[in-house]
Parts: structure tokens; C-alpha cells; sequence
């Protein structure tokens, strides 16, 4: 599979609206919270699940090796503003995969800046068409033809690894 993804931030005119939340280095949990005062996260899956393709490579995974994986939907009050997927390799064994599972309705942003030990190795930028697993896993009511703008962050935390891609909803410019 090529990947769709890329260390530069996207050009197309279609993606200068989002830059501001594409390019962002601190939490976007706390700029939503800020934003709109009533931040709030929906988990929709979280269980040990063989990550996408283009997961595996990023995260030093062997392929076919299954990972945690949580997916939610987030909201500025009532609004779903963007979709967070994680990644959590099982090994090597660490604290992570238990943190992940236990964050219930928080997001994983208040675990990774409020962790010293967190480092954000690289980020990279996207666009969710429907040629991503994404697009349908996360998009089943809208509109097949949709793009979704999209960034994934890989973070290390000793010798344990978390990919997190945040798909940005159109909802967020509003914000």
C-alpha cells in the first residue's frame, strides 16, 4: 500500500484553513477546551485489533501483529469537531496499553502533556479520502466523496510508542 502520508504540510488551498489545527504542537484538548468550554470526548472502539497498514512501519510493528487501538469522536459542546485514532503496540510491555485502556472518556492528549516522559518523535499530514480505511470506519453517515484533512503524531515514552492521527471535521473552523 503507498501511503498517503507525508512530512510536509499539505499546499492545496483546500487545507490552509485547517493549518492552524494541523500545525499545532500543544494539546488541541486544552485550545478546544478554551475554545468552547465544553469539551468532551465519545469513545467509539477501543480492543486489540491489527492496526492499518501504513500503521505498522511508523510503529516498528511486524506485520499481521495485533496492537491496542482506540478510536473516538471529539466535541466542542455538541459538535463533533475531529476523530482521534491511536495505536498502542503490546510490545515491548509497558505502562501504555494499560493507560490507554483505562482513559474512558478522556482524551489522550491529557495523558500525553501531562506525561514529561512523552516525546512527539515526527508528525505527518494527510488527506482522508476514501482510498483510508479511515474514511469508511470513522465516516459510515457522511459522504463517501468527503476528504477529511488529517495529521498523525507518533510519540515515545521510554521504549513504548503511541501513533495518534487526529482527522480534522469541517465543524473545527469554527473554533
Amino acid at each position: 500500500m503507498h501511503s498517503l502520508w507525508s512530512s510536509h504540510l499539505p499546499l492545496a488551498h483546500a487545507a490552509r484553513p485547517y493549518h492552524s489545527w494541523l500545525c499545532e504542537r500543544a494539546s488541541l484538548t486544552q485550545r478546544w477546551q478554551k475554545a468552547s468550554g465544553a469539551f468532551r470526548v465519545l469513545p467509539v472502539r477501543q480492543d486489540l485489533l491489527a492496526p492499518f497498514a501504513d500503521e505498522y512501519a511508523p510503529l516498528g510493528m511486524a506485520p499481521r501483529r495485533r496492537a491496542w487501538v482506540r478510536d473516538v469522536v471529539l466535541y466542542c459542546g455538541g459538535t463533533p469537531v475531529a476523530f482521534a485514532h491511536a495505536v498502542v503496540p503490546v510490545v515491548p510491555r509497558g505502562p501504555l496499553p494499560h493507560w490507554l485502556r483505562r482513559l474512558g472518556r478522556r482524551s489522550l492528549g491529557t495523558l500525553l502533556f501531562a506525561h514529561p516522559r512523552f516525546v512527539r518523535q515526527t508528525m505527518e499530514y494527510a488527506v482522508i479520502d476514501a482510498r483510508h480505511p479511515l474514511h469508511s470506519r470513522i465516516f459510515t453517515q457522511r459522504d463517501p466523496r468527503q476528504r477529511y484533512w488529517a495529521r498523525r503524531s507518533l510519540f515515545s515514552f521510554g521504549a513504548q510508542r503511541v501513533l495518534l492521527t487526529e482527522v480534522f471535521l469541517p465543524a473545527v473552523l469554527a473554533f
